[in-house]
């Protein structure tokens, strides 16, 4: 199976960010967040093997990459640690968005991601509810059992993780994108996609030390970024007309338009962080590829 490294690069992406001069730094923590959540297996009991497919499937499946989890890595690696030092706290996240996906894959919440299409042809919907649920425990399994660090810092990640995946983040988000009440993008983006991705960072920089400011500048820059990345997947067909939250609103120009202007506040909020903060400007333009070559 690709990494998600190389899919993107089929996508046209990362072809983009290393023609235009962009760190392989990049792809190569993507790379390592692959191995790594390919190598979690979840149970080696046999009566729960339907289970440990179900969760899998969706762990596995060709999607957007693993930007949630290179948002904390490159946070994490912009205030003094090693990728691989973060890499249950990536994985954490990267479960907390599959939840998303498997809600994303119930007929009862109206769609079908692309990547999982296929989904419920292979499991039962009853399994893949348990399944989504099973990731939460997951995650919360990854960051109290895994994850090294000060016990502070390891708790202010899981308040992160906890305040970006309920009622006020993705599963908030989730809600209204149902309820169909969004009167700007900005509605859906900020609690669902936007609340993860904020969430990432600042997990990241909690688990290396991070002050106040830099948590609420590296959040911010992750949150305009995942700006930049959600165009970029509407923009590229990847996302189902229905469901084009930037695109479907604002028409192609304006969704251009407001990708240039995440882009310029992503890089405002790193000025603000006072650090060079050269993973998370890599993480940026990695993004930000799949729009710029539509434009050009």
């Amino acid at each position: 199976m690709a990494s998600s490294a190389e899919r993107f690069l089929r996508a046209g992406g990362a072809w983009v960010y290393e023609e235009s001069g962009g760190s392989g730094a990049v792809l190569s923590h993507e790379a390592l967040l692959e191995e790594y959540l390919q190598g979690i297996r979840f149970s080696s009991e046999r009566r729960l093997g339907d289970l440990v497919r179900a969760m899998r499937l969706p762990l596995l499946a060709d999607g957007e990459g693993r930007v949630y989890g290179l948002a904390c890595m490159e946070a994490a690696c912009d205030l003094g640690l090693e990728a691989k030092e973060v890499l249950p706290a990536a994985g954490a996240v990267e479960f907390a968005h599959i939840i998303s996906m498997i809600h994303d894959a119930l007929p009862a919440l109206g769609r079908v991601v692309p990547e999982l299409e296929s989904y419920l042809e292979d499991v039962d919907q009853a399994t893949a509810i348990l399944a989504g649920d099973g990731f939460w425990g997951e995650a919360l399994g990854l960051l109290t059992r895994e994850q090294r660090g000060a016990p502070e810092r390891v708790l202010r990640a899981v308040q992160e993780l906890a305040l970006a995946t309920g009622t006020g983040g993705m599963v908030g988000g989730q809600s209204v994108g149902l309820r169909g009440v969004a009167e700007r993008p900005e509605d859906v983006y900020r609690l669902k996609w936007g609340a993860l991705f904020r969430a990432s960072a600042r997990m990241g920089a909690a688990l290396a030390g991070g002050t106040e400011r830099e948590l609420d500048a590296l959040g911010r820059c992750a949150w305009y970024a995942g700006v930049c990345q959600r165009i970029s997947l509407e923009l590229d067909g990847l996302i189902p007309t229905e469901e084009r939250v930037f695109t479907g609103m604002l028409g192609r120009d304006g969704a251009l338009e407001l990708s240039g202007e995440a882009r310029r506040s992503a890089l405002a909020a790193l000025e603000d962080s006072g650090i060079e903060a050269r993973g998370m400007r890599g993480f940026l333009e990695y993004v930000v590829g799949v729009p710029r070559r539509k434009e050009g």
